[in-house]
């Protein structure tokens, strides 16, 4: 059994999700991946899951689909999609600290991975100032 997500945490941490367009947190929508906080809570999970299936392990890191036209309007998430020239920029940066978090830590054989869309919503080539993703990471083309 594996650790559940911070999803449902909305009451106690409403400073892990996102903003709206009118600056209020929403316990529906992405987690806010710009906050050091969220960071924190998520990698934890990820050591905790670490505890229960061992090091040698695969974990999935993605968001929920969205039709607007980004998943959190903080500054801080906006300035990651502007770096990364798209609205999964926080989630790429999130990725891509993550993967090296594991790795830092003597998590080897520890794996991340995450859906990489194909098609109008998405580009198959890397986010902008990405040239090589992480070892540890697993892109999911499916």
């Amino acid at each position: 059994i594996l650790p559940p997500t911070i999803k449902g945490c909305f009451k106690e941490h409403p400073e892990y999700f996102s903003l709206d367009r009118d600056g209020k947190r929403k316990p529906d929508m992405q987690l806010c991946l710009s906050s050091r906080a969220t960071r924190d809570a998520l990698y934890a999970k990820i050591l905790e899951g670490i505890s229960y299936k061992g090091k040698r392990g695969v974990f999935m890191v993605g968001s929920n689909d969205f039709h607007n036209d980004r998943y959190c309007w903080c500054e801080g998430c906006k300035a990651l999609e502007k770096k990364y020239g798209c609205v999964g920029g926080p989630l790429w940066d999130f990725i891509v600290e993550a993967c090296n978090r594991l790795k830092r830590d003597g998590y080897d054989e520890t794996y991340i991975t995450s859906l990489v869309y194909k098609g109008p919503q998405q580009t198959e080539k890397a986010p902008k100032g990405i040239e090589r993703f992480p070892d540890n990471f697993i892109a999911d083309t499916k």
